[in-house]
Order: C-alpha cells, then sequence, then structure tokens
C-alpha cells in the first residue's frame, strides 16, 4: 500500500476538519430539527450535506496517511430531539459567525498545504464556505437583522495635515459619533 505523507499543517487542518465537522453535522441536525423558519431550513440541510462531505474526506486523507482518527462527535455528544433552546433568528446568526470562522480556517488550510489534493479539497471547502456565507448574509438582510448601514461621507477635497494640533481629529470624531448614532438606533 503507498502511504501518502502529510505535512504537520495538513494533519492539523484535516484534524481540525474531521473534529469540527462532526460537531457542526450533529449541532446543525439539531437545529434541523427545531427550527420553524422554511427559508432557513434548505440551508442548514446543506450545511449536513457539506458537513458529511468534509468529515468523509478529511477521513480518506488521514487514513491514507495511517494516522488515526482524533474522536469525533456522534449521536451521544448531542439530543437531536431536545427542545429548542435557541431561536431561529439567534440559529441563522449563529451559523453565519461559523461561515466566517470557517472562511479564515479554510483559507489558511489552503495556504499552508503542499499537496495538490489537499490543496483542492480546501478550495472546494473555501468556495461551498463562500457561497453558503453569500445566502446567509443575503437572508440575513431580508429579516432586517444585518447591522445597521451607516456611510462616512465622501470628501470634495483632500486636505493635508499642514501643522500639529488637534483640529483635524474633529472629522474623526464626528465619523465616530455618527457610527455610534446609527449602531444605536
Amino acid at each position: 500500500m503507498d502511504v501518502k505523507q502529510l505535512t504537520p499543517a495538513e494533519i492539523t487542518s484535516l484534524w481540525n476538519s474531521y473534529v469540527t465537522n462532526s460537531m457542526t453535522l450533529w449541532a446543525t441536525r439539531y437545529f434541523i430539527n427545531n427550527t420553524q423558519d422554511v427559508e432557513l431550513q434548505p440551508h442548514l440541510e446543506y450545511m449536513v450535506d457539506m458537513a458529511i462531505f468534509e468529515i468523509e474526506q478529511s477521513r480518506i486523507y488521514l487514513e491514507d496517511a495511517n494516522h488515526p482518527l482524533p474522536q469525533k462527535f456522534d449521536e451521544q455528544d448531542v439530543n437531536v430531539n431536545a427542545p429548542a433552546i435557541y431561536s431561529d433568528n439567534l440559529i441563522l446568526l449563529i451559523k453565519i459567525a461559523l461561515c466566517k470562522n470557517a472562511l479564515n480556517v479554510y483559507s489558511l488550510s489552503l495556504s499552508t498545504s503542499t499537496r495538490p489534493d489537499i490543496r483542492q479539497f480546501y478550495e472546494v471547502c473555501l468556495n461551498k464556505t463562500s457561497q453558503l456565507f453569500n445566502r446567509l448574509t443575503d437572508l440575513l438582510i431580508k429579516k432586517g437583522l444585518h447591522h445597521p448601514e451607516f456611510y462616512i461621507p465622501t470628501p470634495t477635497q483632500i486636505e493635508k495635515v499642514s501643522k500639529q494640533s488637534v483640529s483635524w481629529l474633529v472629522g474623526l470624531l464626528n465619523v465616530v459619533h455618527l457610527f455610534q448614532t446609527k449602531s444605536c438606533n
């Protein structure tokens, strides 16, 4: 049997993918059993499919390199039939936050891997997660749960600081005040 060597960075990434996606799989199954939001439901089901794919692919890479598998989460760790403790809106916010984190992790995993097949795997993970993030963000905006929009006024001319004083801070303080006012409303 041809053993395919893994670098330490690849082992770390694959272990992380294996464990994290096994947790995601069971937590998302719990969310699916409890959500009432028909618009969120298909996104959650897609997340289950993504997690299963990533668990399986990580397992294959680790086993091909004769590495032991970490202990993954399973049905003993999450009671998917437990009553809901999160609102559908909170589930959406949690999943968006997790997508943001996954984008960072997959980018790092891609950029630290040397084997072409593992880089391709993380490229697929990155693309799928990016698409999911965009769909969840669109749903968040549709539901009115996004951060309040604010804009910084476009300057009409370039100004350079000609002498040291605190007067140039006035514009910055106005922007900060505008941000605080908008985010509190």
